[in-house]
């Protein structure tokens, strides 16, 4: 009897040792992790189910093949350290990966990576995805560009020797105007592009000189889209696009702007 009380008693003192070295290891393994900051946030705004329809023909429009027959310097919807055919696989998330424009792959691309690293126990020590998108419906839109060009960088990375090597890009500053509907309150936004495209009859072409259009029943749609991941001390990256797309009445862009640039370390 005692030696059965005995064994019994041994089995609950192991089990209670199992269960107490368990809860350490667990919290050693939790302790050591540093803190990580996830933030997502994807917001679509529009009134009505037209504004909802160009919005997505904006998210869908076959932006490569626009800027092949245009002959503007975009040939993928990706840059980066990983084969662009791969690019969608999980085990690549990992690698830089940085977008020309905004369409609805790309946005699902981000939104997938971002939603694959926050459920892996050994995550990046920040991950941040945002996209943000308006659609207005117009009744007139005027569109210039100024006579000056500025000079910027595109993208910066910083070596293995500490120094900062630059990519320069030419921005095209270029004036939207666009009035309410009583036309009484003109309203003024101001951006740099490095790629601007219009549609004449059927063909794109790009805009770098001046020009003054002016469009009526339009939609202009404007997208904002940030994805930042990083990794370690030395390792990280950003990938930050503002895009603006006018749409006709019939949902055919008929004029973008594209902005793309690219941070790494």
């Amino acid at each position: 009897m005692h030696k059965k009380v005995a064994v019994l008693l041994a089995v609950f003192i192991a089990v209670i040792t199992a269960i107490s070295l368990f809860a350490t290891v667990s919290f050693l393994v939790t302790a050591s992790l540093p803190t990580r900051n996830l933030s997502i946030s994807v917001v679509r705004n529009f009134n009505t189910d037209k504004e909802e329809s160009a919005l997505t023909a904006a998210e869908t429009a076959d932006y490569l093949a626009i800027a092949t027959s245009s002959a503007i310097e975009i040939s993928k919807r990706f840059e980066g350290s990983s084969d662009t055919e791969t690019y969608i696989q999980p085990e690549l998330y990992r690698s830089y990966m940085w977008a020309n424009f905004i369409d609805l792959e790309i946005i699902n691309y981000y939104q997938n990576r971002y939603d694959y690293q926050q459920k892996q126990i050994f995550r990046p020590r920040s991950v941040t995805f945002t996209y943000n998108a308006n659609v207005t419906h117009l009744e007139q839109l005027h569109i210039f560009n100024t006579i000056q060009q500025e000079q910027g960088t595109t993208t910066y990375s910083i070596g293995s020797n500490g120094l900062i090597q630059n990519e320069p890009v030419t921005w095209n500053i270029t004036v939207i105007t666009f009035y309410d509907p009583d036309r009484s309150i003109p309203l003024l936004t101001v951006h740099p592009f490095a790629h601007m495209l219009y549609r004449n009859q059927s063909e794109y072409q790009t805009l770098s000189k001046n020009f003054d259009l002016t469009f009526s029943d339009c939609y202009l749609v404007e997208m904002n889209l940030e994805y930042s991941q990083i990794s370690g001390p030395v390792t990280a990256f950003t990938s930050i696009v503002q895009q603006i797309v006018v749409l006709d009445q019939n949902l055919v862009p008929i004029w973008i702007g594209i902005s793309a640039c690219h941070m790494i370390a």
